[in-house]
């Protein structure tokens, strides 16, 4: 429901930081939601971390046009392990545990939309651009 929220609200762009890892539970569920996501042209930036196999995690993915993925360095700031997404003055957390459901909270505030958004703005400036990380040699 809180990911049908984004499909619904359909804003140009939403901005996430992403922990990558192998497997999360309701992958399927996600899957389902990012294709509906390209299909409706809705623009994704993500952020992530750049530690483990986070970096063979993303070339396994497929690219499309409407998703540009950014790494940070742990210097910047230290690692965390909910996805955070923002758009159109809502925050969405989702925190995965092995073994359970997600658990997802969603927030409509617009200060804390903005605040967030500042944070994300400038660690995407300093991120680097790993959107086409598939055809890089590691």
């Amino acid at each position: 429901k809180a990911l049908e929220d984004i499909i619904v609200t359909q804003p140009k762009v939403i901005y996430t930081y992403e922990v990558l890892v192998a497997k999360k539970p309701a992958l399927e569920t996600r899957e389902a939601h990012e294709r509906r996501r390209v299909a409706r042209k809705i623009h994704k930036k993500v952020l992530f971390f750049e530690h483990g196999d986070a970096l063979k995690i993303l070339k396994s993915r497929k690219y499309n046009d409407y998703t540009q993925f950014r790494s940070v360095k742990n210097t910047s700031i230290a690692p965390f392990s909910v996805d955070l997404t923002l758009y159109d003055g809502k925050l969405l957390y989702t925190s995965y545990y092995a073994g359970y459901e997600p658990t997802a909270i969603l927030v409509e505030d617009r200060a804390l939309y903005e605040m967030q958004k500042n944070v994300f703005d400038t660690l995407w400036k300093q991120g680097k651009d790993r959107t086409l990380a598939y055809i890089e040699k590691v």
